[in-house]
């Protein structure tokens, strides 16, 4: 079997060296390895889910710009009646650019409904999206416990059993 596992991204130990160094060294290598690797996936992780919250919050900030458009049409106006031009169409527009989404086929209020809807089930899409991944990341975080928990109870046992030696002689 070859594998090897790093040490603080620098030195390379191999199984062979694993397999001649004691049990509690080679325990303690192999979990300090896993913890900092595992430390590094949380990180992307959490990088991951804050840019699709970020995501969320800039589709949401349009979704309101587009409720304010709509709020200028009267209630009797019919769905083909054309956008009334202001500074809240201008803002949503200078949004939606900013934000990569082309406003160019919005038109009237129809066409301006539907694109509040495509955002709602963007919002939606990454709502779900947001979910599985923090599933992941709780499975990530449970793994580094559990590896930071064997770790400090296997040093905390080693120091016990080391300090019984050091009063027994």
């Amino acid at each position: 079997m070859t594998f090897s596992i790093g040490l603080n991204g620098s030195q390379q130990i191999t199984s062979a060296e694993i397999q001649s160094l004691a049990v509690e060294d080679a325990f303690l290598l192999v979990n300090h390895q896993r913890l900092e690797n595992t430390g590094k996936i949380l990180k992307s992780q959490i990088a991951e889910a804050q840019e699709k919250n970020s995501q969320i919050s800039d589709i949401n900030d349009l979704m309101s710009l587009a409720r304010n458009v709509l709020a200028g049409f009267g209630s009797d106006d019919k769905s083909d009646a054309a956008i009334p031009l202001g500074d809240d169409l201008t803002k949503f527009q200078q949004a939606c650019q900013s934000a990569g989404f082309d406003t160019k086929g919005i038109g009237n209020k129809a066409q301006l409904t539907a694109t509040l809807e495509n955002f709602k089930s963007k919002v939606d899409s990454l709502t779900n999206s947001q979910q599985i991944s923090m599933l992941r990341l709780q499975s990530t975080v449970n793994v580094y416990s559990e590896t930071l928990t064997a770790l400090t109870n296997f040093m905390s046992t080693t120091h016990d059993r080391k300090s019984e030696i050091l009063r027994n002689i």
